[in-house]
Order: C-alpha cells, then structure tokens, then sequence
C-alpha cells in the first residue's frame, strides 16, 4: 500500500472534489458581521446596521 500511496502521489492527478461556496447579499451599512471558518457562518452576534441620515 505504501508503494501504490507513493506512486499515486507522483503520478496521478489530484483533483479537487468539493468547493465551498455560498452566494451573499451585500447590505450598505452592515458592520461587524463575522466569517468563520468553523462553526456559525456567518456569526451575526455583534453585526449591525449603520443607517445614514
């Protein structure tokens, strides 16, 4: 197995199986909304709306 893992490595192709991705809707104004990588995504916690008047 290790052979095959070690020819597989060099030899082979790596292809990517999955991508993340995710569409947002941007707001004018929106402050302090967090991006996690791991865990609640997006963390709206301590978001925002600054509204200009």
């Amino acid at each position: 197995m290790f052979e095959a893992e070690k020819y597989l490595l060099e030899n082979g192709p790596i292809v990517p199986v999955y991508f993340r991705r995710r569409a947002w809707v941007h707001v004018d104004g929106l402050t302090g909304l967090v991006r996690n990588f791991i865990g609640a995504d997006p963390d709206f916690t301590m978001a925002d709306i600054v509204r200009e008047e």
